[in-house]
């Protein structure tokens, strides 16, 4: 999901059968309830295995970041935060096994992006953290360096990279993996959501994470803050 930074518009990758990307516009700003529908679009290619999850614009609204599997896309749009002038297919594309040294291309499957103001750092939502049996080398995220703001065929460096424990106890006792996370504008909170924890598959927990070095996912950075329990409003919720 992603707010233009005025927060007039929102926008979603869904789950619908089509596996479109949709617009809505808000009557006051960042205010979900006042939220009417506008337009969606469906890039083609994509199917349930190859559906976007996370999604994020440039600066000027005249490109669409979207992440997708172990991905990266670039879409272009005509005319700037209109969903519905997007490219039907990428402009630019990069797999992101080896700018993140990945072991194995199943150990990423990106369900967010999310870039910092300038556009020259990128946050990376991993959901193969959550099955540490079957990904034992698989990160829960990762900050990469673009060396030119949101311009995925510039030069990418790793920067940092977080394992947030969702695999050890943290007093819950049923736990079947994590649905999504995201990062502050400023790059200090990170909130990851957790699905199906204690001892129901309806409820998820919010873990909050302090970085005391901003847009740093280092253990020398990286602090728990605590987790907040909650019952499933809807269970094919997978945005934060």
């Amino acid at each position: 999901s992603f707010f233009k930074s005025d927060g007039t518009k929102f926008y979603l990758a869904g789950e619908d059968g089509n596996y479109s990307i949709h617009q809505y516009a808000l009557s006051t700003a960042y205010d979900v309830s006042t939220a009417s529908y506008e337009s969606k679009v469906s890039p083609s290619g994509y199917s349930d295995s190859t559906r976007i999850h996370g999604l994020h614009f440039n600066g000027d609204g005249s490109a669409l970041i979207a992440a997708r599997g172990n991905d990266l896309f670039e879409f272009a749009l005509t005319s700037n935060y209109d969903i519905s002038t997007v490219s039907n297919s990428a402009t630019h594309s990069i797999v992101m096994d080896t700018p993140l040294g990945l072991a194995a291309s199943a150990d990423a499957y990106f369900v967010n992006i999310r870039f910092n103001s300038d556009g020259t750092l990128a946050y990376l939502q991993n959901m193969r953290h959550q099955d540490h049996s079957s990904y034992p080398n698989a990160k829960g995220a990762h900050i990469i360096k673009l060396s030119t703001a949101y311009d995925i065929d510039s030069t990418l460096t790793l920067m940092s990279s977080a394992d947030f424990g969702l695999d050890s106890t943290r007093g819950y006792t049923n736990r079947t993996g994590e649905i999504n996370g995201d990062i502050s504008v400023d790059g200090t909170t990170v909130i990851v959501v957790e699905e199906g924890v204690d001892t129901s598959a309806a409820k998820f927990a919010v873990h909050k994470f302090f970085l005391k070095t901003p847009w740093d996912l280092s253990t020398e950075s990286l602090t728990f803050v605590g987790t907040k329990l909650y019952s499933t409003v809807d269970g094919g919720a997978t945005q934060v």
